[in-house]
């Protein structure tokens, strides 16, 4: 994506004009080179950071007992957590150890458990 923001810049530079053209090209110029800096700050910079800050959050609030999904899909149980690495447990007797910064999102045992339920109400009506 930045070199077609390069190329951009580029073309917008080499259309100035010549010497004893229009003064106020320049300014216009400068406005225009700001206001893309604006947009690119509101639309990539910002949301990355706030997206940053929030995983920053969710990691530091990680404790024994959550399940946690890791980027790469796996779910399991924390079963121990030290500043970079988090044992999952994934099954019974069965542990992975993965890095801190994977962990993706925080499952919520209560709607897990509500749906559980309910999937299992409508098997027993159905038999």
């Amino acid at each position: 994506m930045f070199p077609q923001v390069q190329q951009l810049a580029s073309l917008l530079v080499s259309q100035t004009p010549a010497e004893g053209g229009c003064a106020g090209a320049g300014g216009q110029q400068f406005f225009l080179m700001i206001g893309m800096v604006a947009i690119f700050y509101f639309i990539l910079i910002r949301p990355q950071a706030k997206e940053h800050k929030a995983q920053q959050t969710l990691l530091e609030s990680l404790k024994r007992g959550d399940e946690v999904v890791t980027k790469s899909g796996l779910i399991g149980k924390i079963a121990d957590i030290s500043e970079q690495i988090v044992t999952l447990e994934v099954a019974k007797n069965t542990k992975v150890r993965v890095l801190k910064h994977v962990i993706g999102k925080k499952l919520e045992l209560k709607a897990d458990s509500k749906a559980d339920a309910s999937g299992n109400a409508a098997k027993a009506s159905k038999k």
